[in-house]
């Protein structure tokens, strides 16, 4: 994929949690994003979130391949755990995309999500959450609404350093887009407290990612932000003979 790329990275500790077990990473030259929420309590699971940061991190650095990278940080964080007690039962949530030549790679654990956006105000999930409630969409048994407001809709069964998971299966896609637009990589904290159509009216508005990001911060702070909330925003060029045409307008 041809042109500039631009990110922008958010990580606030909301209005209920003590301390962020968030972590998130974004370097446009390389073209490498990542946000990850880490679970476990008191110091556990902001060591597990920027454990899996780290190590892929690393790893991508080194010239491995992606998915590889995010399995291995799956067995970084059991040995940390199994090497403390302390931290014993930590895990994180995981979303990586990585820019490619005619567009992204998507690999994710969990719940964490990513959005892609254009200026028309279209919103599309390109991630499906690893969750009891999603399994349950799947199967017909809730509808998109009612799992809204299910009891276990933050129950995951997929995440980087659970002790039952001998080997991590993350999920992964790719996405090209066909239009100058951009995409958020984002927690639960984000995507539970604001609607579809919120994150739409939001992320296809603003004039600039500075913007955005703020508008996107004001908006979850309006709520009850009962969890940390951490996204990576990121602005793409059109794509092919246009996207070229806009960099060299300096558009």
């Amino acid at each position: 994929m041809q042109g500039r790329i631009e990110s922008i990275a958010v990580s606030r500790v909301g209005h209920v949690r003590e301390h962020n077990e968030d972590a998130v990473f974004n370097d446009d030259e390389r073209g490498l994003w990542l946000v990850a929420d880490g679970m476990g309590g008191h110091a556990a699971g902001e060591v597990a979130s920027q454990l899996a940061v780290d190590t892929v991190v690393q790893d991508m650095i080194a010239g491995d391949d992606l998915r590889l990278a995010v399995q291995r940080a799956h067995v970084v964080i059991k040995a940390a755990a199994r090497d403390n007690p302390a931290q014993s039962g930590m895990g994180t949530t995981l979303v990586v995309v990585q820019r490619c030549r005619r567009g992204f790679r998507l690999i994710w654990s969990g719940d964490s999500r990513v959005y892609a956006w254009h200026g028309k105000g279209r919103l599309r999930q390109l991630t499906r959450d690893h969750s009891f409630v999603e399994d349950l969409i799947e199967r017909g048994v809730l509808s998109e609404e009612e799992a809204q407001s299910h009891p276990k809709k933050n129950l995951i069964n997929q995440a980087l350093g659970l002790v039952e998971l001998p080997h991590l299966n993350p999920g992964e896609s790719y996405y090209r887009p066909s239009s100058r637009g951009g995409l958020m990589l984002c927690s639960d904290g984000v995507s539970d407290m604001l609607s579809p159509g919120e994150l739409s009216d939001i992320l296809t508005s603003g004039s600039d990612l500075q913007e955005t990001a703020a508008a996107l911060t004001r908006a979850i702070e309006g709520t009850s932000a009962t969890d940390n909330f951490s996204f990576v925003l990121l602005a793409h060029p059109a794509p092919g003979l246009k996207g070229l045409l806009q960099q060299w307008l300096g558009r």
